[in-house]
């Protein structure tokens, strides 16, 4: 999959993507999400100055809305693989990686 225009389509609300801004030289990794003021809600492009983290097998950003961005293209992160359950981990003996390591 390449870069998305935005004027092609938008990611959803909340999903952590690579945006490149216009003006920016290099993509930034951003969020789309909704802020309200006074009454009136809005749909904004966040960006997010930290790593990106997984959280329930689900890529997450803490972002902020600082500026007004005009986003161009956008790209989504990598799908996830699958982490198993540490009980399953274990008991496959992938929770010791060294085990058969011999000095």
């Amino acid at each position: 999959m390449g870069w998305i225009k935005t004027r092609d389509e938008m990611p959803k609300i909340g999903q952590p993507v690579w945006a490149y801004v216009d003006g920016h030289e290099s993509p930034e990794l951003m969020v789309r999400e909704t802020i309200k003021e006074d009454s009136e809600e809005y749909e904004v492009w966040c960006v997010s100055y930290d790593l990106p983290f997984v959280m329930n097998n689900k890529w997450m950003a803490n972002s902020v809305y600082d500026d007004h961005y005009i986003v161009t293209e956008w790209h989504p992160l990598p799908e996830l693989i699958p982490i198993p359950d540490w009980e399953s981990l274990r008991d496959s003996g992938l929770d010791k990686p060294f085990k058969y390591y011999k000095k």
